[in-house]
């Protein structure tokens, strides 16, 4: 007996002996050990005058190359890493001159950094998801189709515009604040954008460290000069649109038709290696149960169901896309939600019952924070002693909502005080079902709430009074802005959380930098209209196709619900019911601690991949093969370099919108186009060039 007993407590000293190792490297490996001589500045102090001076400077350049990008391809681009290596380069600039000349400057702060990277991100998002290239161009008179009555459209003009813009663009910010420190603390959802934009921030005011954090950082600037190599190795075979390495057909090219090809997307290998492996495989199960079976099968009712209709219209196919897709979103929100309300009055009535037991989260010592790191240690407790009182977001709320019942009635007549409010009603699960979407996969849903609002809206004011287009179209700017805003001020939260930026300042941040794009985006977008003539013609220089999308799905919306495909609100009702079951399943599985848990998928990625198809999924699960490899080879090893090496792939992929455009602007095409063909169709295309002398 004694033999084994001696040989377990030499396992036990061997264990507390790695786990001081580890302990030790996880200190070594610490980026706020880098910081902590510094003084940390109050969160008034972080809202410098220099950094709001150059956020408005490098805002409107912004703003001017995201329109510019936005009525070319009329999409939303990932543009918002973009900002932060440029305003530190400016304020360093700034700060350097001014010093050379004799005026004392106080240190530039990566808090400060952060403030400045957060207002110029809310002025540019209002420029790539306020309309321009969708639903504001669709409003054009010239833009009906079918519905040419007066009220049924609306000129474009910066004045109306400013103020729609205001009075909608706020209340997504207010919405989501209470639930801050549930989506961050408590999901511990990565925002990985967000995540790369901090890390970044971090990298670019680090001066000293331990050898692992001077590796941490050149990771990431190697990381991100890989990542910009790359789009630029692949911009050299992309002649026309069809070509490139986008579309590589690893299953062949019936399959690749269907959308199952890898697009070999350095941000989103990135967003893989950082995200649990669960997103890219509820990705992947999404992908194939809707785009090899479903879609299919809808496909082969062409002519029972619904007429042959183009994709775009909500009449055909597109119907049982964004139905379905809507429904399992707002399943998956309404649980979450809900878990969450009931989690919040279950621990108020804890604290009511135990008053003088119940410590704040911040000072407790307990396991939520005995467990964590040092740096999340120190990030809990700024977050949380920081945090924006719920009494502000409330108030705000309310104002918002109470002025656009008022405003945007007198903007479009056809939309009513009380449509208004039933739109702020949904506002709250709209943010949070957008914001943890965004916080799992770095991807957002907002097309297809706007598709969903603007088939609700035009169903509800279709009437014998025209109008209900229009109104159609302003609902799903509404509903565009509250989504949006709330997934920016979460992955704004993210970034302030792994700098020590006070989510006060990160708050007043949001607040400024959408105001300017309120202003700013309007005013930009009539320069290009008055210096284009041909703006929205096919051969114009910026056609914005998506615009005659948006109204086609307007003027289709009149006709009510009866408009949608037949059995669309059948499959919806059953995908909505069998998204609470798959959660509720989830989680009483993960409470029981069941195996069983790691194989049910979530559901919200599962929706991603339904809306947009399957060929994200194949690089996101690339990226998480890549992190499972390099676990099994080094575990600690991955654990503190694999995140900075995600994060400068996404990094990298955000400058390729600049690359692009600059591209365009010098007139530089590329040379080469790299295409892949089926065997017959390479004989077809062989035969016919050895006809050409």
């Amino acid at each position: 007996m004694p033999e084994p007993v001696a040989k377990r407590d030499k396992e036990k000293e061997k264990e507390k002996e790695n786990e001081h190792q580890n302990g030790n490297l996880t200190v070594e490996g610490s980026v706020e050990k880098m910081f902590e001589g510094k003084e940390m500045p109050k969160w008034t102090e972080q809202l410098t005058p220099r950094a709001l001076v150059v956020s408005i400077i490098l805002g409107f350049f912004v703003t001017y190359i995201c329109m510019r990008l936005t009525l070319q391809q009329g999409e939303s681009l990932v543009f918002n890493l973009f900002s932060a290596p440029i305003g530190y380069l400016v304020i360093k600039v700034w700060t350097t001159f001014m010093e050379a000349i004799g005026f004392h400057q106080r240190p530039f702060t990566r808090q400060e950094n952060t403030v400045l990277y957060a207002s110029i991100l809310a002025c540019t998002s209002i420029t790539l998801n306020g309309g321009f290239g969708s639903y504001l161009l669709a409003m054009n008179p010239y833009m009906g189709i079918t519905y040419t009555d007066p009220a049924d459209s609306k000129t474009l003009a910066p004045s109306w515009i400013i103020v729609f813009l205001f009075v909608t663009s706020f209340i997504g910010i207010f919405t989501v604040v209470p639930l801050s420190k549930v989506l961050l603390l408590r999901h511990k959802l990565k925002y990985p954008s967000g995540m790369s934009a901090g890390n970044l921030i971090n990298c670019l005011h680090a001066t000293n460290g331990t050898p692992i954090t001077r590796h941490q950082i050149r990771l990431l600037f190697k990381a991100i000069l890989w990542s910009i190599a790359w789009h630029l190795f692949g911009w050299f075979y992309t002649a026309s649109p069809i070509c490139g390495f986008e579309n590589f057909p690893a299953f062949g090219m019936l399959l690749s038709a269907q959308g199952y090809h890898f697009s070999f997307n350095a941000g989103s290998i990135g967003t893989g290696m950082i995200c649990s492996p669960t997103v890219g495989l509820s990705m992947l199960a999404g992908g194939i149960i809707s785009w090899a079976f479903l879609w299919p099968y809808v496909d082969s009712k062409e002519g029972t169901w619904y007429d042959k209709q183009p994709f775009i219209s909500l009449t055909g196919r597109s119907g049982y896309v964004v139905s379905v897709t809507i429904a399992i979103a707002l399943g998956d929100g309404i649980f979450h939600m809900g878990i969450v309300i009931l989690q919040v009055c279950y621990e108020m009535y804890m604290r009511k019952k135990q008053k003088h037991i119940i410590l704040h989260f911040a000072k407790r010592s307990g396991p939520e924070l005995s467990s964590m790191s040092y740096d999340d240690r120190r990030r809990t407790n700024l977050f949380v002693e920081n945090k924006v009182p719920t009494r502000v977001a409330l108030g705000g709320y309310i104002l918002f909502a109470t002025i656009s019942a008022i405003i945007i009635p007198v903007l479009f007549p056809s939309l009513h005080s009380y449509h208004i409010a039933a739109a702020y009603v949904l506002a709250p699960l709209l943010s949070f079902s957008n914001a943890y979407c965004t916080g799992l996969t770095d991807w957002t849903l907002n097309s297809a709430f706007s598709k969903f609002a603007i088939l609700v809206f035009g169903a509800w004011t279709s009437g014998a009074q025209p109008g209900s287009v229009i109104a159609a179209l302003a609902s799903s700017g509404i509903t565009t802005a509250v989504a949006n805003t709330a997934s920016d001020l979460m992955a704004d939260f993210r970034t302030g959380y792994l700098t020590m930026t006070s989510p006060r300042a990160m708050f007043v941040a949001q607040i400024f930098g959408t105001a300017m794009g309120c202003i700013m985006a309007p005013i930009c977008y009539m320069f290009f209209a008055a210096a284009s003539p041909g703006l929205l013609s096919d051969t114009a220089e910026y056609p914005a196709a998506y615009a005659s999308t948006y109204r086609v799905m307007a003027e289709s919306s009149v006709k009510g619900f009866t408009m949608l495909p037949k059995n669309s609100i059948t499959l919806a009702v059953g995908a909505f019911f069998s998204t609470i079951g798959i959660n509720i399943l989830r989680e009483v599985a993960r409470s029981m601690n069941w195996r069983v848990y790691r194989f049910i998928p979530s559901l919200i990625p599962m929706a991603i991949s339904f809306f947009t198809g399957p060929s994200i999924s194949f690089d996101v699960i690339l990226g998480s093969l890549v992190a499972y490899l390099w676990r099994r080879k080094n575990k600690r090893h991955a654990e503190l370099f694999m995140a900075f090496v995600g994060c400068g792939m996404i990094i990298g992929e955000s400058f390729s919108p600049v690359i692009d455009n600059l591209m365009s602007y010098l007139n530089l095409t590329p040379p080469y186009c790299m295409r892949f063909l089926g065997s017959e169709t390479a004989d077809k295309v062989a035969g016919f060039l050895a006809m050409i002398p």
